[in-house]
């Protein structure tokens, strides 16, 4: 039994913003060519490249809609209803969870500081924005 009530259209809209968010963040105009520099993607063809990119879609995908369902409880259940408070608790999520989880893989992988910067960047602009989709409906 949910404790909550799902904002489905606050959701949907969440994921739509999180694909747009990683289109913005990834393309050629902001960080693209940087992170494409520090990943296995820059040896591979563009038709291998886009192959292979295509489970990350997917993958992306389901994440997306996992976290703005499960934000979406977090903030229901502590009656969180400004995008300020939201804000707030998206950012001490990031930081606890996400941004750690980053830190420890990149660490152990040995993967390149700026490589963390732009991918943490992405998911705390996603967080941010989610927050705010969700109260703001």
């Amino acid at each position: 039994m949910l404790l909550f009530a799902p904002n489905i259209i606050g959701i949907i809209l969440s994921v739509i913003a999180i694909m747009a968010i990683g289109m913005a963040w990834y393309s050629p105009s902001l960080f693209g060519r940087q992170w494409l520099a520090m990943t296995p993607f820059a040896k591979m063809s563009k038709k291998e490249m886009q192959q292979k990119a295509k489970l990350g879609y997917m993958v992306s995908l389901g994440s997306g809609i996992i976290m703005a369902f499960i934000f979406n409880a977090i903030l229901q259940t502590m009656s969180v209803h400004s995008a300020g408070e939201a804000c707030v608790y998206g950012l001490v999520l990031w930081a606890g969870f996400i941004a750690t989880t980053l830190a420890n893989n990149y660490a152990f992988n040995q993967k390149p500081l700026k490589l963390f910067a732009i991918d943490a960047g992405y998911y705390l602009a996603s967080v941010l924005a989610t927050g705010i989709i969700l109260v703001s409906l």
